[in-house]
């Protein structure tokens, strides 16, 4: 599973596990007016499911509009990724940290959850 800093959708095909097809998702995607994506912000070995570039086929190209994750909320611009709202605790540069996309924070409007 990848979303990328362009609102890329990957979330069909897993290296290395047997996949019957993309079923409904590519359509759903590509038809709806926003789609948000939730999801963790890291795979069980920690590495990043928020890109630069999604690396795994696509399944809808900037389709995403919103990404929630465990440790933020972010909004996808023409920009780039505009964090809106971090996790209590968690510092900025540890968010960067977590996140291979570049992100754009601006610390006097963060809001926490």
């Amino acid at each position: 599973f990848e979303v990328d800093a362009a609102g890329n959708l990957a979330n069909w095909k897993i290296p290395g596990k047997f996949s019957p097809g993309i079923g409904g998702a590519m359509e759903l995607a590509q038809k709806v007016r926003r789609l948000v994506v939730l999801c963790s912000h890291n795979d069980k070995q920690g590495n990043p499911k928020i890109l630069a570039r999604c690396r795994l086929p696509l399944t809808a190209s900037g389709c995403v509009s919103r990404i929630i994750t465990d440790k933020a909320v972010m909004d996808v611009t023409p920009e780039g990724l505009a964090v809106l709202e971090i996790a209590e605790g968690l510092d900025p540069a540890d968010l960067e940290a977590a996140t291979e996309a570049p992100l754009l924070i601006d610390t006097s409007r963060l809001g926490r959850f």
